[in-house]
């Protein structure tokens, strides 16, 4: 694992890239893609609604079956987003420090890029 100097943490860099391991219902997603955060994955209330409105009903036994299929396929993929977080693994206070850091190497990382454009064969 990469610890920074002077740190006494033993976690790993946020900007070291973890292979999570793959079960056999992960076979088909690529595990090369970022995973996306967005709202709507986490948004049930709609799906559950349907699922009471079938029951209601009460005819719909194969809509109901699929209806909470899919809503548990929802839950596992929300599940699978909320793991795959980056820095999660952090308290607050880890990343806090993390980040200042992180700003700190971007910017001696534009100061250097501003120097190097005003070297001789950048200046006109």
């Amino acid at each position: 694992m990469n610890t920074s100097p002077g740190s006494s943490s033993t976690r790993a860099s946020p900007t070291h890239q973890i292979n999570s391991q793959s079960t056999e219902r992960d076979t088909n997603i690529d595990s090369t893609l970022p995973i996306v955060f967005r709202k709507s994955d986490f948004s049930y209330l709609p799906e559950f609604s349907d699922i009471i409105n079938l029951i209601l009903i009460g005819s719909h036994q194969d809509e109901i079956g699929k209806a909470v299929a899919q809503l548990d396929d929802r839950f596992e993929n929300g599940r699978r987003v909320l793991q795959d977080l980056p820095g999660l693994q952090y308290v607050k206070e880890e990343q806090e420090a993390i980040l200042k850091r992180e700003m700190a190497v971007l910017d001696a990382k534009k100061k250097q890029l501003v120097e190097h454009l005003a070297s001789p064969p950048f200046v006109p």
